[in-house]
């Protein structure tokens, strides 16, 4: 189930395009946080009795199991304002899915917006007929994922919340199985299959 992320503006009007960016936004980084109570709430605003380099503020209000995780930043423009706190949202999100990780270790097998299933692999054959595969070419385990529809924009979201090198996703906007990767220089790349 997708979060409700309620957006309320103080002392200035809000564009139904930074809303609707703003619920996105939030949305995105927290809607597998395990522990999540919805709804989350963010409060913009404008307050001209703080320094003019920080009149325009943003809140981001959560609870996560018994914990409330409040998110305050201040900038000279809201745009500013709103990028710096979903970039804190976006660490604080990371940081508790370590933390569940350390107390439920099975979860650092599991694949975001996946459901993985590990599958048996045959029997080496029998002596007298085929030989054996050397060991780095045998496959050893086979997992099954069930994909949810995701963007490219979604998976790289997925991708920096978790510690793996590729993430594997259904992309909604073409309609085929996509493979965001980080490359050794610190950049993505993006396998989309076509049939040749």
């Amino acid at each position: 189930m997708e979060p409700q992320v309620i957006v309320n503006a103080k002392q200035l009007e809000l564009s139904p395009a930074l809303e609707n960016h703003i619920v996105r936004k939030v949305g995105r980084l927290v809607r597998h946080l395990q522990g999540l109570i919805n709804p989350v709430r963010v409060e913009v605003g404008y307050d001209d009795v703080r320094d003019a380099d920080q009149r325009f503020y943003t809140e981001i209000t959560m609870w996560v199991g018994d914990n409330i995780i409040r998110i305050e930043e201040a900038a000279a423009d809201l745009r500013a304002a709103i990028d710096q706190a979903t970039d804190l949202l976006k660490k604080e999100v990371e940081q508790l899915r370590d933390r569940f990780q350390e107390y439920r270790p099975r979860l650092k097998d599991e694949i975001p917006l996946a459901s993985v299933r590990t599958m048996p692999v045959a029997e080496a054959a029998p002596e007298g007929e085929a030989p054996t595969p050397e060991p780095s070419r045998q496959i050893t385990v086979v997992k099954e994922l069930e994909l949810k529809p995701m963007t490219v924009e979604e998976a790289i979201d997925e991708l920096a919340l978790t510690d793996y090198h590729f993430f594997v996703f259904y992309n909604a906007e073409t309609a085929s199985i996509n493979v965001l990767y980080r490359r050794k220089d610190g950049t993505l790349g993006l396998i989309v299959p076509s049939l040749g």
